[in-house]
C-alpha cells in the first residue's frame, strides 16, 4: 500500500500493530514466509480481460463502480491522487491498454465516518466496460465470516520486492468486521504494497458480483490477514459530494428501489476475454431482485 512514490505507507506500518492487537483471528504477523511471492499474495496472474473494473492508479489500484467513479484508498489521494487510471493487466506504458483522465478526487478523513476510503471523479465516462456494482442495502447480509471473496490488485511481488504494477487475483475467506473495517484472507492469501484502494469482490445467491472493499492496511511482511475498508457506508457521503448515484438498485439509505439501471449486472467478470471489446464477453444478468422486485418500466398510461 503506498502514499505518493514510496512502495510503503506509514498506516501500513501501523496496520502491523493493529493486526498484532485486534486481529479477530490472527497474532502478529510472523517473519516473511516462502508464501509471500505475489503481488496479491498467494494468487495468479490473471489474464486478459480477468476483473476489468480492477485498474490501475499511478501507485495504487482502484476500482471502477460508475462509469464516471472510482473507489480507492484515502491514503492514495491524500497528495491529490492519480492524475489518470488505466485499464488492463499492467499499469505501465507499455501493459495498459486504455488510460482515462482524473478530474477530481476525495479524501472520507473529512467525512465524519470512520475508515480508510477514498474516490475519485473521471474527466470522461467509461460507457463501454462491464461495471460490477457496489454491494447495497440488504446485500451486505452476504459479509460473514467465511464468505469466500475475491481480491484483485497490482500490488509488489514480494514485501522486499518493490516492483509492482501487475494484476493478480486471489480468492480469499472474510474472517470478520470491526467497524468499517473488514478482515480477508490469512498467512498465505490477501494483498500487499500497490494493491491499496483495489476491490474485493463477491458472488450473490444469483449469479451476479459486487465489489464491497478497498484494500486500506495489512502486515509489513504482506503475510497476515489484510484489512479493507467497506465501500457501502461512505456511498451517501460519494453522492452528496459527486452528485452521481452509484446505486441503481437502492436509494441512498439503502431502500431498494430499482431504476431502470438495475441489471445486467457481471456474472462472470472472472472470464478471461478480449480488451479489443473492452471485455464484453463477459455474461450479463436480467433485471435485478436480490432485495426485492425488480424495476418495472412506465407504461404509456403512467
Amino acid at each position: 500500500m503506498k502514499q505518493g512514490s514510496s512502495l510503503l505507507w506509514q498506516p501500513f506500518v501501523l496496520g502491523w500493530l493493529v493486526l498484532a492487537g485486534c486481529n479477530p483471528e490472527e497474532s502478529a504477523a510472523s517473519p516473511p514466509t516462502e508464501s509471500a511471492e505475489h503481488p496479491i499474495i498467494g494468487g495468479v496472474r490473471a489474464q486478459s480481460c480477468q476483473w476489468p473494473t480492477a485498474v490501475g492508479a499511478e501507485v495504487c489500484t482502484s476500482t471502477l463502480v460508475h462509469p464516471l467513479i472510482i473507489t480507492t484508498a484515502a491514503h492514495c489521494v491524500q497528495e491529490g491522487g492519480p492524475k489518470e487510471i488505466s485499464f488492463g493487466e499492467s499499469w505501465s506504458a507499455v501493459g495498459a491498454v486504455r488510460r482515462v483522465p482524473v478530474k477530481e478526487c476525495h479524501s472520507a478523513e473529512g467525512s465524519g465516518l470512520e475508515g480508510d476510503f477514498g474516490f475519485c471523479i473521471l474527466a470522461e465516462p467509461v460507457t463501454d466496460v462491464p461495471i460490477v456494482p457496489v454491494l447495497y442495502g440488504c446485500e451486505t447480509s452476504v459479509l460473514q465470516r467465511g464468505q469466500k471473496s475475491t481480491l484483485v490488485g497490482f500490488g509488489q511481488r514480494h514485501w522486499l520486492d518493490f516492483r509492482a504494477g501487475t494484476k493478480y487475483v486471489v480468492d480469499v475467506d472474510i474472517a470478520g468486521i470491526e467497524g468499517n473495517d473488514i478482515y480477508v484472507g490469512g498467512r498465505r492469501t490477501g494483498a500487499c504494497s500497490g494493491d491499496s484502494g483495489g476491490p474485493a469482490y463477491v458472488k450473490l445467491a444469483d449469479g451476479t458480483w459486487r465489489v464491497f472493499g478497498a484494500t486500506s492496511r495489512g502486515s509489513l511482511f504482506c503475510n497476515s490477514q489484510t484489512i479493507y475498508t467497506l465501500i457501502h457506508p461512505f456511498v451517501p457521503w460519494l453522492e452528496s459530494i459527486s452528485g452521481i448515484d452509484i446505486t441503481p438498485c437502492h436509494d441512498a439509505d439503502g431502500t431498494w428501489r430499482p431504476g431502470p439501471n438495475c441489471g445486467a449486472f457481471p456474472k462472470n467478470p472472472e472470464a478471461p476475454g478480449s480488451w479489443s471489446n473492452m471485455c464484453n464477453h463477459i455474461e450479463r444478468s436480467g433485471p435485478s431482485t436480490t432485495c426485492g422486485p425488480a424495476h418495472t418500466p412506465p407504461t404509456e398510461s403512467q
